[in-house]
């Protein structure tokens, strides 16, 4: 629930194209992935049918998610574009799974709260 409270907008997508873009961060060039998603279900704040995302390329211990193209995840934005697992973003393979269909229960259930 407190990811859910910080978070701007909270949503179910299914991403469907990548792209690696050079980005100036800060005054610094860095490697940007640029995720294209479906918006699949929307739990909290405005989210676009078809959206963009942003996040570092995947690295150990970088805390991004490696958004892939075909799959779902679950994206809790704060103050912009980017995805990171600290904000409480995550990702699945079945929305039907034990451990993934409850998880989606309880953020409808954070949504109809507010």
């Amino acid at each position: 629930m407190e990811t859910f409270e910080r978070a701007d907008r909270v949503f179910r997508a299914k991403i469907i194209a990548t792209e690696l873009r050079q980005e100036d961060i800060e005054g610094e060039s860095r490697e940007v992935v640029y995720a294209t998603y479906q918006l699949l279900e929307s739990f909290k704040g405005e989210n676009p049918h078809i959206g963009l995302v942003k996040e570092y390329p995947f690295a150990p211990g970088n805390c991004m998610l490696g958004l892939l193209t075909g799959l779902e995840y679950v994206v809790f934005l704060k103050d912009g574009l980017f995805v990171t697992m600290p904000d409480g973003s995550w990702g699945y393979f079945n929305v039907e799974g034990s451990e993934v269909a409850p998880e989606i229960e309880k953020l409808r259930s954070f949504a109809d709260d507010i």
